[in-house]
């Protein structure tokens, strides 16, 4: 265990570097002008995600069980600015788990410019309230609030990077450290109302994180990045990362932003993925399995693959062959084209349902006068469907069938982006009995301004 007086030190100079960021206004503050500033075209690509909370239980992207994302705002791949989105929401108990519960959540994603001063940028933030860490009968911790802010800009042709993290009202119930260390240097800050100091303590104790008996590890900002060069910023952060003793993982107030140069085609967006499994209206459910984006600026007209043998197995699914690609090929005259495709050779749902040959592809022509001229779904099929031994009739494009007692399975279902951009699911899967509502082969692409 980290000795108290290394931690102290530690917790000093961690607190010393808070301040220094929190001095730098043009890095962290709002930008009031935003407003008055009219909307248009730069030549900066901007994108931002911000989330409240988010319950896990092994790794959502390779399989693993994941609730929704509270009150999550997502600023896309964009060239606009000033573009902001807000998100709020009203949690209770996240993913119907008792260790955990957190009152109201306000997330904003947003995209700036101030051309007199030379600087554009991306803004992510999140605020969560009323946190409370624990089972009601046993160790809690308390947090009035948690804020997480992420920055990335560009100053006079500079790419630069911050973030910043901060807890308010800490409080603790029945927490009895054991002994001198990192507990209990967060206890005495806590009892003397110096949240700051808390937590740069929590932040100090770095990968080991300070562990509270009876509810689990908590670790500040337990992935913090920022990264400069020449043609990009990024700035990255999670508040708080709590891993319960109930076996569960929580990510607490989540803010990322990036900002790179942009194509003068135009700035790519989308993704691809094998499958993404959802119950109880996205409570939980199983993440998107292969994952592969579509970068900002595309991909220089190659191919870029994420691709899995084959998927985790459990009781209700199970899949193999699965592949996740992207395509983005800007071309001199302005000219354009994106593409996604997702494939999984073959895919078992319940025991009582096979599904072979997914494929669900989408592309999206511009022409060199910057007009979206043509998106299709070319290279979306679907090989076999068999239920329970027996071989069925696969629908058409947008259709839909039913297997009594089974499924009801929709082929080609495709999800209009604007004028610009498309979206495919090669399937939509929801199963009868379970509920579990399945996307498999879901492939998105747009080319925006």
């Amino acid at each position: 265990m980290t000795s108290r007086s290394t931690l102290l030190k530690r917790a000093a100079v961690a607190l010393s570097s808070a301040a220094v960021v929190l001095t730098g206004a043009v890095v962290l503050t709002g930008v009031s002008a935003d407003a008055a500033i009219k909307k248009a075209e730069t030549p900066f690509a901007y994108q931002g995600s911000a989330y409240g909370t988010r319950v896990t239980a092994g790794d959502p992207n390779s399989g693993g069980v994941a609730s929704g994302r509270t009150a999550w705002s997502v600023l896309g791949c964009t060239a606009m600015a000033p573009v902001r989105n807000d998100k709020g929401s009203n949690v209770g108990k996240v993913n119907a788990n008792d260790y955990i519960q957190v009152g109201a959540v306000d997330s904003f994603t947003s995209s700036y410019r101030l051309p007199t001063k030379k600087t554009y940028g991306s803004r992510s933030v999140n605020k969560v309230a009323d946190i409370v860490l624990g089972s009601a009968d046993g160790p809690q911790l308390m947090i009035g609030a948690l804020t997480t802010k992420a920055h990335a800009f560009n100053d006079h042709g500079t790419f630069r990077a911050g973030t910043n993290l901060s807890l308010a009202d800490l409080e603790t119930k029945d927490v009895v450290p054991q002994e001198a260390g990192p507990l209990q240097d967060l206890v005495d800050a806590i009892d003397a109302g110096k949240d700051q100091a808390a937590t740069a303590i929590i932040e100090a104790a770095g990968s080991d994180g300070i562990a509270i008996p009876g509810l689990g590890t908590i670790y500040m900002a337990g992935k913090e990045t920022k990264r400069t060069r020449a043609t990009f910023g990024m700035a990255s952060a999670y508040g708080i990362r709590v891993e319960l003793e109930n076996g569960s993982r929580v990510d607490i107030g989540r803010a990322w932003a990036r900002i790179q140069k942009a194509n003068p085609a135009g700035v790519f967006a989308g993704n691809a993925y094998g499958y993404e499994a959802v119950v109880a209206d996205g409570v939980a459910g199983l993440g998107r399995t292969p994952y592969q984006q579509l970068p900002c600026p595309g991909t220089k007209g190659e191919w870029r693959t994420n691709s899995l043998a084959e998927a985790p197995q459990n009781a209700q699914l199970n899949a193999t062959g699965l592949k996740a690609q992207t395509y983005g090929k800007p071309d001199a005259d302005g000219s354009a084209v994106a593409r996604a495709r997702a494939s999984v050779a073959e895919l078992t749902v319940g025991g009582q349902l096979e599904i072979q040959g997914i494929v669900g592809q989408v592309n999206v022509f511009q022409n060199k006068d910057g007009k979206v001229v043509r998106r299709t779904l070319e290279g979306t099929r679907i090989g076999a469907i068999i239920a329970n031994g027996q071989t069925q009739e696969i629908p058409a494009p947008g259709e839909s069938i039913t297997i009594p007692g089974v499924a009801t399975i929709t082929a080609g279902d495709r999800v209009e982006l604007g004028r610009r951009g498309v979206l495919v699911h090669a399937l939509r899967i929801e199963m009868l009995d379970t509920g579990l509502v399945l996307n498999v082969g879901t492939a998105k692409a747009k080319i925006t301004r």
